[in-house]
Formats: structure tokens, sequence, C-alpha cells
């Protein structure tokens, strides 16, 4: 069974890794929601190394394309 979100240890996270977890969060959200198989942990790990901004990218690239926008 999956643990639930900790908000006191996201707190905790300094404001970057806190702005990786959330991009990381609606990602695996956003996968899913529409039955795509989940984020691995090397993934995870591969994925959590980018900067914020990539991360927001992805999001916006994968929301983009589940929506089957251009």
């Amino acid at each position: 069974m999956d643990k639930p979100f900790d908000e006191i240890v996201y707190l905790s996270l300094s404001p970057e890794s806190q702005a990786k977890v959330y991009a990381l969060y609606n990602i695996a959200s956003m996968l899913h929601h529409n039955r795509i198989a989940p984020l691995t942990p090397a993934e995870f790990d591969e994925l959590y190394d980018k900067p914020v901004k990539d991360l927001e990218l992805l999001c916006d690239s994968i929301a983009g394309h589940i929506m089957g926008l251009p």
C-alpha cells in the first residue's frame, strides 16, 4: 500500500525541493489518472536531479500530450 503524503516532511524541505516534489507529484498523478505506468524509482531519481524549470516544462508537456494538444 502506498504511504500517504507527509505534509510535515514536505514543509521541512527547501523551497527548491518542495517545487521538485510538487512537480513530480503532478507527473505521477497525471500518469495514474490516465492509467499510464507509474514512474520507476530510477526514473524518479533521474527526474529529481533535473532543474525545477525542466520538471515544470515536462509537466506541461505531459498534460498537453494527454489532452491531445500539439
